[in-house]
């Protein structure tokens, strides 16, 4: 086939009858639950055994005298092992009302077919289809009374295949009811992980589209304030903001001064970004803190400074985080924030507006 070969594309269209015709040949053939497994033809004067099994009665009658004239047992067994094995390939479904039949018993053999069956009648209701074996069983052999009080019909004697059918039914529900547990468990886990993914995107939003303008709340502040104290070099970031989509990116340093250990100092810093070789370097803009005083208004700290391009810290970020900051190494007393208003309910706010001139 070339490769280069200009290739062209149009609508198909089904030549006439080929439908009709696999629908005429698949009609002639039974479906494997109307088929009886002796003759393969369609099921006639049909009996089912209590495992599930379906035949035409006349085949599963003369199948079994024949078998029962037979002098050589280990030939039979053989045989009914063989077709045994094309019975487990089919999966059994009721439809009809069938009877149940009575095949010879043979505890040697092992194989479920020669077991004892009672003949009991199948109760003609199609929701019978939808019913799994083991759950009819334990519905053919005992019946719940009804709603009037009235006594139920009296137990068959066979108590052992009763309690055999409950315990396998009991069983695959038990099976089933673990793998629900399972299917929550593994649902109840992706949804965690989109709950989480979810959040994070919000916020990666909000601080793209932010556009310069961003509030750091300071959160578990006296903590990390004991912290930075015990510590001088422990230092506070917020989370890198934008100041449009595809702009520059700051982030905010909160920490003591190294000058004076009863000042706060506030620093911005520029951090990469995919856009930087988009982007005029160095910066040059307009940077406004304001420390809110969140019980008189009035007394909110607000400071302005203009960007000074012989800097390093405005020239083209060549880290995560540019290593050098601008702003106040004293920007306002550690004393003042903590007891004048500042901090409220453990959290401080900080307004940092970042515009582009």
């Amino acid at each position: 086939m070339d490769p280069n070969k200009t290739k062209s594309a149009s609508e198909g269209i089904a030549p006439m009858g080929i439908t009709s015709l696999n629908e005429t040949v698949l009609s002639n053939q039974p479906e494997s639950r109307y088929e009886c497994p002796v003759c393969l033809n369609w099921l006639r004067d049909p009996v089912i055994t209590t495992c599930g099994h379906k035949f035409c009665k006349s085949c599963i009658t003369s199948w079994l005298q024949f078998a029962c004239y037979l002098l050589n047992m280990e030939k039979i067994f053989s045989h009914v092992s063989s077709l045994m094995a094309v019975l487990q390939s089919r999966q059994p479904m009721l439809s009809d009302a069938l009877d149940v039949v009575e095949v010879p018993t043979d505890e040697d053999t092992g194989c479920f077919l020669m077991n004892a069956y009672s003949e009991i009648k199948i109760n003609n209701d199609i929701s019978n289809a939808s019913i799994d074996t083991k759950e009819q069983e334990a519905m053919n052999l005992w019946e719940a009374p009804d709603k009037e009080g009235a006594q139920a019909a009296a137990p068959l004697t066979n108590t052992s295949t009763l309690i055999r059918a409950l315990y396998e039914r009991v069983v695959v529900l038990e099976q089933r009811n673990r793998e629900q547990d399972i299917v929550l468990a593994n649902l109840t886990k992706q949804l965690s992980a989109l709950a989480v993914a979810k959040m994070k995107q919000n916020s990666d939003m909000l601080l793209r589209y932010c556009a310069g303008n961003y509030i750091w709340r300071v959160d578990n502040f006296q903590q990390r304030l004991d912290a930075m104290l015990k510590d001088n070099y422990k230092m506070l970031y917020s989370p890198g903001f934008y100041t449009s989509p595809n702009g520059y990116r700051f982030c905010v340093r909160l920490n003591i001064s190294p000058q004076n250990s009863l000042f706060f100092a506030l620093h911005v810093h520029l951090m990469k970004t995919e856009n930087d070789d988009c982007l005029e370097w160095p910066f040059n803009g307009r940077i406004s803190f304001a420390m809110i005083n969140q019980l008189d208004a009035e007394r909110t700290q607000r400071d302005t400074m203009m960007s000074n391009s012989n800097l390093v810290a405005f020239q083209k970020p060549s880290a995560e985080i540019c290593l050098r900051g601008f702003g106040y190494t004293e920007y306002a007393l550690i004393s003042d924030v903590v007891r004048n208003g500042f901090v409220k309910n453990d959290v401080l706010v900080i307004k940092v507006t970042i515009k582009c001139v």
